[in-house]
């Protein structure tokens, strides 16, 4: 099976009730899929077959899933991009799609009206929110959609993503209908989504992250998808309790800034079943603090766009504090030594996954590929940790990350937690900085909670209280905020930058 077919059989069991909910439309799968069908004939009709992907420049609405939809069923692949990109990093996308179609929303028209004149191309740009979709077709008959359940090959691609890398340029990771079925299926494993469930879609959906946990996987299993574009505290908070949200799928900095909210404690949380945590490293003072103010606990978890992008999370059946939970059921992880040698509980080395939810390759990127890719199919993820007695994973850091001072390995991560155990630190980044006599010393950023005071002094003392010598950074500095993705994980190789 792949993911047309996925597709077609939740459209079939479907019925009329409101699935999809954003800020001007309200529809049903079937609504949303006659749609998806009239986009297809459209998509064939303005790209040729030698354009194998079509890009999507369209935020976290309705118009989002038609267009992925369409996409896939007119046999092409879905290339998200991501929207805050400026017209001159949008047009080497461009490029590299060789498609004369693109598909939108109209509130971008401006952005691509710069793009086209810049690169002088001849693009056609659909604006979904635009069509008049009525006028197009009432409906799309399902018996002149082209199924070929033989034909339909799960190892062919579907959808291209360009990582939002912390510490490396972006690459673009072609992941296969089989990738994301693979990781569609263990996530439903472990989270049991069903007709009964609403999602608050408000992850990038050209990110891995959001579009499997908040987009794929509601949709196939009939849940509710609530959009919103604003990510403000209190419209997080207004979302929840006006749809009685039931999955709350968030990374660190959003359950952050909820955490915000003043008016927090009389927000009620009850129709929350799962609040998932992912995309970058969970603080133990958000783990803890989230709880306790709302009643609501954060499973975490772990993955990458190469892995589709799930690999291990918590649970309510299986959950330990300051995890990343275990690996889906369908997916293993093995610690590895620098030499490639498996490592045994407890000792820190390199995540090696493995399972049909890791992506075919880098696109264009024989090289990167080869690296990130062992014969056996393992994925080498750069990222550190290791694995308790009970299969459960902690995470430790990047390898690239990885401090080298006189000798020792520091870990970011490590001396990033103790910093945050001072009340006046909102967050914190740890680098490592030349240092002729050492190799590197620790270089610590540090931004302050609003109101609050700490000195260089002050952090160096909790530091010593926690950590080893060699750990504590010997430079601080003090920002308003950080560079970040779009997913507002905090890009370390800006930070470089900063004096």
């Amino acid at each position: 099976m792949d993911l047309v077919h996925a597709f077609f059989n939740a459209w079939e069991s479907a019925d009329g009730s409101p699935r999809l909910i954003d800020e001007t439309e309200t529809l049903s799968l079937p609504e949303m899929a006659s749609r998806a069908f009239q986009l297809s004939r459209l998509i064939k009709s303005h790209a040729p077959k030698s354009a194998g992907f079509i890009p999507l420049l369209i935020p976290n609405t309705a118009s989002f899933a038609i267009g992925f939809w369409g996409t896939l069923l007119a046999g092409k692949v879905a290339m998200p991009l991501n929207f805050m990109l400026r017209p001159a990093e949008i047009l080497p996308l461009l490029k590299i799609a060789e498609s004369p179609l693109v598909l939108s929303h109209f509130i971008f028209k401006p952005l691509m009206d710069a793009v086209k004149a810049e690169a002088k191309l001849d693009l056609k740009v659909l604006y979904l929110d635009q069509h008049d979709w009525e006028k197009t077709e009432k409906k799309t008959p399902p018996h002149e959609v082209d199924l070929s359940l033989e034909s339909r090959d799960p190892d062919r691609p579907a959808v291209l993503l360009f990582t939002a890398g912390t510490s490396a340029f972006p690459k673009g990771v072609l992941l296969s209908h089989k990738n994301l079925l693979s990781n569609l299926e263990g996530c439903q494993k472990v989270l049991k989504t069903g007709k009964e469930d609403t999602f608050l879609g408000i992850l990038p959906f050209f990110h891995s992250f959001g579009k499997t946990t908040s987009l794929l996987l509601p949709m196939l299993k009939e849940s509710r998808v609530v959009f919103i574009s604003n990510i403000q505290p209190r419209a997080i908070a207004e979302a929840i309790q006006k749809y009685n949200v039931t999955a709350l799928i968030m990374v660190p900095s959003l359950y952050g800034l909820l955490l915000k909210f003043p008016d927090l404690k009389n927000v009620d949380f009850s129709s929350i079943r799962m609040a998932v945590s992912g995309g970058g490293p969970l603080s133990p003072l958000l783990e803890q603090a989230f709880p306790a103010i709302t009643g609501t606990k954060i499973y975490n978890g772990y993955g990458l766009t190469e892995a589709s992008p799930v690999v291990s999370v918590n649970s309510i059946d299986q959950y330990k504090k300051g995890s990343i939970g275990r690996p889906l059921f369908n997916t293993s992880v093995t610690v590895r030594s620098s030499d490639g040698a498996p490592l045994s509980p407890g000792k820190i080395g390199e995540f090696y996954v493995k399972g049909d939810n890791v992506m075919l390759r880098y696109l264009g990127l024989e090289k990167e590929t080869n690296s990130a890719l062992t014969p056996e199919g393992e994925l080498c993820t750069g990222d550190l940790g290791y694995m308790d007695e009970e299969g459960f994973l902690f995470i430790t850091g990047r390898k690239k990350e990885l401090i080298i001072c006189s000798g020792e390995n520091v870990h970011p991560l490590e001396v990033e937690t103790a910093l945050a155990m001072h009340p006046a630190v909102e967050e914190a980044a740890v680098i490592g900085a030349p240092d002729s006599l050492r190799g590197e010393h620790p270089k610590a950023f540090v931004r302050l909670r609003q109101g609050q005071n700490a000195s260089a002094p002050e952090l160096r003392r909790i530091c010593r209280e926690k950590l080893a010598p060699f750990k504590i950074p010997r430079e601080f500095v003090f920002v308003e905020d950080f560079p970040r993705n779009a997913l507002g994980k905090i890009l370390k190789r800006k930070l470089r930058e900063i004096s």
